[in-house]
């Protein structure tokens, strides 16, 4: 994939759907069932036509662009390191990142204890529920995101943001709205 697209080859990000199937039968379904809805959410991610598309736990990049927006951030302001990472990459490429999807599903399991019987059970869906506050504190980058935004948009740094996906550039609609302010 990396070589068919040379033109976009530094600024790209290549992004799996993720299924959740490698110990699905050893836990509770109600963790089943909630990694089933985290998988689906990733799947939102895959929408060919839509530029936005950040990854869901699994993800590939060049080392030129890891090298380009500094490499990954530690600490608190990057809890969400997949999506974190996807945003300093959208924001320092102007908007001019592009997300390949990869049509090999990254394979993963659910968050679970070693613990048998009904105490298994209950600290199985403990675990589920601890793995959700990581996912929610992965909302910090909301600042991030609203700070980049309005630099990328108030600023001009080189080229445009492209807000449609290069492959169909008249699908759904432009969104250039910088040119009508």
């Amino acid at each position: 994939m990396h070589l068919a697209y040379p033109d976009t080859a530094e600024t790209i990000i290549y992004v799996p759907p993720i299924v959740f199937d490698r110990n699905a039968h050893t836990v509770p379904i109600i963790v089943r069932v909630a990694d089933i809805f985290w998988g689906g959410a990733g799947l939102s991610g895959h929408l060919w036509w839509d530029p936005i598309r950040p990854p869901t736990s699994v993800y590939s990049l060049p080392l030129s662009l890891i090298e380009r927006v500094g490499g990954w951030d530690a600490g608190d302001d990057a809890i969400g390191e997949d999506l974190h990472m996807y945003v300093k990459c959208f924001f320092t490429l102007n908007g001019n990142l592009t997300v390949r999807t990869v049509l090999s599903a990254a394979s993963q399991s659910n968050v679970h204890s070693d613990a048998k019987g009904i105490r298994g059970y209950f600290l199985n869906c403990n675990a589920r529920y601890r793995q959700a506050l990581r996912h929610m504190w992965g909302s910090l980058d909301s600042g991030y995101v609203v700070k980049s935004s309005s630099e990328m948009l108030w600023k001009k740094n080189g080229n445009s943001p492209r807000w449609v996906h290069p492959s169909y550039p008249n699908f759904p609609v432009s969104l250039d709205i910088c040119k009508h302010y």
